[in-house]
């Protein structure tokens, strides 16, 4: 028995992970907004002020629209929202994967890839020849930090947490080879 507690703990220490520091971040604006014909409106979103694209990484990220065609009885009609992929580099544009209204989010985590620290994330609505009242735009995001700086890639926990165990355990090794000797 005694000579197993040694060996859990440093299995213990192997297998103990630490969670990231995870960071959820989410921006509601109220736009009450009409569209009408082929009128345009645009807005911004902030980013975390933490974020640091160069270094942290982005778990997920949605963007939701909420609108109501102007045609459908406000009355029989929920809100809906409008869906589709917002494309990276170089385009940045949000292409439509539908014209129809649904109720989900769109991933955005490729926009990132040229956004710097302080940016802010551009929107831009065209109503396509209808009328559309936007109501509001809620943009969440889910990041974990990558450390300080620019500085080099970060090193993954569970590498360092097994370096760390089989440090201690050839430490532990080495003292009981001594003390036998």
């Amino acid at each position: 028995m005694r000579k197993i507690l040694p060996l859990l703990a440093c299995l213990g220490l192997l297998a103990l992970g630490s969670a990231g520091s995870a960071v959820a971040f989410s921006d509601h604006i109220v736009l009450n907004q009409q569209l009408n014909g082929n009128s345009t409106f645009s807005w911004q979103h902030n980013l975390p002020g933490d974020f640091n694209p160069s270094v942290d990484t982005i778990t997920s990220a949605t963007l939701s629209i909420n609108a109501l065609a102007n045609g459908v009885d406000v009355l029989l009609a929920e809100n809906s929202v409008l869906i589709g992929t917002l494309l990276g580099p170089p385009t940045q544009r949000w292409d439509y994967s539908s014209m129809d209204f649904t109720k989900d989010g769109f991933n955005i985590k490729n926009i990132f890839a040229s956004t710097n620290v302080g940016d802010k994330l551009d929107i831009s609505v065209l109503a396509f020849g209808q009328s559309l009242a936007l109501t509001d735009s809620t943009f969440t995001m889910e990041f974990t930090q990558g450390g300080q700086g620019g500085g080099g890639a970060p090193v993954p926990e569970p590498a360092t947490l097994l370096l760390l165990g089989s440090g201690l355990s050839g430490l532990a090794l080495w003292g009981k080879r001594r003390k036998t000797a």
